[in-house]
């Protein structure tokens, strides 16, 4: 008989459970292994889930969350739910009858449907998850792009009775083939004889304020790295200014950067020429692509005679902003160096970070969708049309994040690469510009294919989330009234959540007006109320810090209200710095909330280009808590550490390795347990809670030495 598998180690219980809690499934400390792999196992998928249907941040699989809610919910008790659990988050999109078998086992615990709440709906994956259970779901956002997110993957389905799939892929055929009609005179080259140009690539000139030599800023000059098809872009002395052309070196070339940390360095007088100024370049096509005769694509020098002229552009902007009521964007780009830097280099409002063209077809997209939902109420119903048009302007989010001037080629596999992944935004002095109606790069057929998929993934629900723009720390809610709450917070500077909606925001809302006006009538996405550790809103990183921990502290407290004395609270966070600890701890400590237990949840996608990049945390922790009336016990840095060195050698972190978990990750959950330590301790005997992180970090690395939390302050 083959060996019999190791039951795995459950995470730590670090607090008994209150007088009128009740326990739950996700008491028994295993999360990690029910939740995890599906998790992993979405983020590789594509076009499987609604995550696919619109532009938002940090968001959760699926799967990990379906699993998260019914482990907050179920009482543990009967035999078959572990392994519903390990069902439910075993797909990205769960089978109806597992949906409906854990439906019917809560049902069964409860004398009505559990109520859950996300305090920090997002994306919405929470509150969709608990409607797919049969629970009462509740969702909130102070960001109107967020909440319109979430009403149309869950309000406008719901009113409108479903969307059947055949009517989203007709109705977005329509919107694409009126778009490409209009869009024809702005592309000349859809019809040329040597093929249609897929993509146009640009960079920037400028002249040296000493000598007057025109010279260009490309920082990017690569076309393919493909073995054996490499392309490059070569710039070249001319008699005043630079040319180039297009050549064809092996992969290790080097190609000469004029860029250095003060600024571009003319490169014929050799003077530094200090930072550019966007308006005050000249903006230059350098090259074509066109798909080739093989595999890969073909790249040859661009002319501006490829181009329509900027007069018919003009004046076809003038008409469509008139024929919808409109003016261009006039909200600013925040200057933020190190994080939004393009209104830095002068591109400062949201009308300036697309080119004339690409405004131009993101206006034409705009118009096509509000023409297709005045033709669906009258042929279906307002419902009808407000559900298709929500879905399809998902379509305006893909045109923003892949054809503006952010947008970056990546010559590895020649593709376009998104501009806005977050957190910040740099600034492109070498963009792509794609042609989004033929079949190449980033184009808005496939986009439309991926829309239709994610719908069809959108369950039906017993009874619709309730999806509202409120503010965590002032729930427009009673006491006492929700069974779990299960949320997703910023997770303190990680992302700025605000300033990424606003460049969609900002466009996205000539379609919102139509279709849920209350959500369109905002300057910009911006909530004082937003949740961040920003130094830009609060002018110090002292003042970030600490009114990210006045603002959870009172969410918190807040969530506490609301919650059941029965009831449980799963927060997930993550972070790499101790800052981003300390806030958590001085937050739970501050809010009637014992934290039970800290579990693991490894979901991110390893190979994630900004990840790689930057060292990101792949693990974010579920850190269940329950209300407690009682203070919080008064313990010394040394019971601490007694208590942490315990946990620490209780096999946890090692079972997580044998799992096939990286020790970065292994030892960031070891790390949180200590941190909850802390927040369940009163802190009168604690001097500084600095310290005693540092301490549990240093616990952490001897036996993890992969592990460590870095000490820069918030941005």
């Amino acid at each position: 008989m083959p060996p019999k598998k190791k039951s795995p180690v459950p995470c730590p219980n670090l607090h008994p459970l209150p007088d009128k809690a009740q326990a739950r499934l996700i008491d028994k400390g295993i999360l990690h292994c029910l939740a995890s792999q599906g998790g992993a196992r979405e983020r590789y998928g594509k076009g499987k889930t609604p995550h696919t249907i619109h532009v938002w941040w940090a968001r959760r699989p699926f799967s990990a969350m379906r699993t998260l809610v019914f482990a907050s919910l179920d009482s543990g008790e009967s035999p078959k739910a572990l392994s519903l659990a390990s069902e439910l988050g075993r797909l990205p999109v769960s089978a109806s009858k597992d949906a409906k078998a854990a439906a019917k086992m809560l049902s069964r615990q409860y004398a009505e449907p559990p109520r859950v709440l996300d305090m920090f709906g997002g994306g919405g994956a929470i509150a969709l998850e608990a409607g797919n259970l049969g629970c009462r779901a509740f969702s909130l956002d102070s960001n109107p792009l967020a909440v319109f997110i979430q009403k149309s993957l869950m309000e406008f389905i719901q009113e409108a009775g479903g969307c059947p799939p055949d009517l989203l892929k007709e109705s977005g055929r329509r919107v694409l083939e009126r778009l490409e009609r209009e869009t024809a005179p702005l592309f000349p080259m859809r019809n040329s004889q040597k093929g249609p140009v897929l993509a146009y690539f640009y960079t920037y000139e400028t002249a040296c304020p000493h000598c007057g030599w025109k010279f260009f800023l490309s920082r990017r000059p690569w076309l393919s790295r493909k073995k054996g098809r490499e392309a490059c872009l070569e710039f070249h002395p001319g008699e005043d200014h630079a040319n180039w052309k297009i050549i064809h070196p092996s992969r290790d070339h080097k190609p000469t950067s004029l860029w250095r940390k003060t600024g571009a360095v003319c490169p014929v007088c050799g003077k530094v020429c200090g930072s550019p100024v966007f308006s005050q370049c000249r903006e230059v096509l350098t090259a074509l692509c066109r798909r080739g005769n093989g595999k890969g694509k073909d790249f040859e020098a661009g002319s501006p005679k490829v181009l329509a002229e900027p007069a018919l552009i003009e004046k076809m902007e003038s008409a469509v902003l008139a024929y919808l009521g409109q003016e261009l964007p006039k909200t600013k780009i925040p200057k933020w160096s190190g994080i939004f830097n393009p209104a830095i280099y002068g591109m400062d409002s949201h009308a300036d970070f697309l080119n004339p063209r690409q405004r131009l077809v993101l206006l034409l997209l705009i118009k096509s969708l509000r023409t297709e939902y005045d033709a669906l109420t009258q042929s279906e119903s307002k419902a009808v049309a407000r559900c298709v048009i929500g879905l399809l302007s998902g379509l305006v989010d893909q045109l923003i994040d892949w054809n503006s001037r952010l947008s970056m080629w990546i010559p590895q596999n020649e593709q376009a690469g998104r501009a806005f992944c977050g957190p910040g935004v740099p600034m492109m002095w070498d963009y792509v510009e794609i042609d989004p109606l033929l079949n190449g790069p980033a184009n808005l057929w496939k986009k439309l294919d991926r829309i239709v998929e994610g719908a069809k993934a959108i369950p039906t629900f017993s009874m619709a989330p309730d999806v509202r723009l409120a503010a965590a720390q002032n729930l427009p809610f009673g006491d006492g009234i929700f069974d779990a709450i299960v949320t997703d917070p910023p997770y303190y500077d990680n992302i700025f959540y605000s300033p990424l909606a606003d460049f969609f925001y900002s466009w996205k809302k000539m379609v919102i007006s139509a279709l849920s006006s209350e959500l369109a009538g905002f300057d910009s996405t911006e909530s004082p109320r937003e949740l961040v550790a920003s130094v830009r809103r609060h002018n110090s990183k002292l003042g970030a810090h600490e009114s990210y921990c006045r603002e959870l502290t009172q969410a918190l407290c807040e969530g506490a209200r609301v919650l059941k004395d029965s009831g449980l609270m799963s927060l997930i966070y993550s972070h790499s710095s101790l800052n981003g600890w300390d806030a958590l701890v001085k937050a739970f400590r501050a809010s009637p909330l014992l934290i039970a237990s800290v579990q693991p949840l490894c979901i991110e996608r390893k190979a994630r280009p900004r990840g790689l990049a930057s060292g990101a945390v792949n693990t974010c922790l579920v850190l269940v808590a329950r209300k407690s009336s009682k203070p919080k016990p008064v313990q010394s840095p040394s019971e601490l550490a007694a208590r942490f060195e315990d946990i620490a050698g209780c096999g946890f972190a090692r079972d997580l390795l044998n799992q096939g978990w990286p020790e970065e990750d292994a030892g960031l959950a070891l790390f949180s347990q200590g941190a909850a330590l802390l927040a369940n301790s009163s802190g009168e005997l604690i001097g500084n809670d600095h310290e005693v992180l540092a301490l549990i970090e240093s616990v952490v690395a001897s036996r993890l030495p992969g592990f460590k939390i870095s000490r820069r302050r918030s941005l």
